[in-house]
């Protein structure tokens, strides 16, 4: 009587998780994965997706990088992207895209970003509480998977910036995918936006529609960005 009577204390006194826990746990399973790219069904590179939890100053940050290598015509492109995030809600901090000679940073301070994109200089005003886009490739995998869950993001595109942030995500479908070899149960998200962004410093109409399969335990198993589709490369 005596030993349960100490474990309900125990139990009670125990705190609450909060949602930078719920955050740090989920990336901390994400870990490092590999993707295999294909356009059109032909393999052309890979990506690298890193997750990693650091300390900075006295509060811990997420930092994401992830690296893009494949081949265009005789040509090996590589494309370096990291971000920096508050563990609570992965809202963006810091983000830094490299492509060759081209680096594009972002710095989100008092509610504004500031980008440098090679010698110029942008601010856009009153950016608060949005997700990069290495940010909700982590993020889909933390909702619930089941056909009609949806929500709502903003997020901010480093190459294209917008002050449009809001976008939608839904799932929409199950679907049965292949994954090394496997047959496997996925969940289909889908993530769609409209609006205009800048563009070789120019306001022009933009427009995202990116797909996502999820496993039901949260694994990102494949997602497609443009005309190129990603699958994790499962050993």
């Amino acid at each position: 009587m005596t030993a349960l009577l100490a474990a309900l204390i125990l139990l009670q006194a125990a705190p609450a998780q909060t949602e930078a826990d719920k955050f740090e746990a989920a990336l901390k399973k994400f870990g490092e994965r590999t993707y295999r790219i294909t356009e059109k069904g032909k393999a052309v590179g890979a990506m690298t997706l890193k997750t990693r939890i650091e300390k900075d100053g006295d509060r811990k940050v997420a930092v994401l990088e992830d690296t893009v290598e494949f081949d265009v015509g005789h040509a090996a492109v590589e494309i370096n992207v990291k971000e920096t995030a508050a563990l609570d809600g992965l809202n963006l901090i810091f983000a830094e895209r490299t492509a060759g000679k081209i680096e594009i940073t972002a710095s989100i301070r008092d509610g504004d970003a500031y980008l440098t994109v090679d010698q110029s200089q942008w601010l856009i005003r009153n950016i608060r509480n949005v997700q990069g886009e290495l940010s909700v490739l982590r993020i889909v995998g933390m909702k619930k998977q089941e056909v009609g869950s949806a929500f709502k993001a903003d997020v901010f595109v480093l190459e294209s910036p917008s002050d449009e942030l809001n976008h939608d995500f839904k799932c929409v479908a199950k679907e049965t995918i292949e994954i090394g070899g496997k047959k496997v149960e996925a969940f289909k998200w889908e993530q769609k936006w409209k609006g205009k962004a800048i563009r070789g410093g120019e306001s022009v109409d933009a427009s995202i529609e990116n797909t996502y399969w999820i496993g039901a335990d949260g694994t990102l198993l494949r997602f497609k960005i443009g005309q190129n589709e990603m699958t994790l490369d499962a050993k």
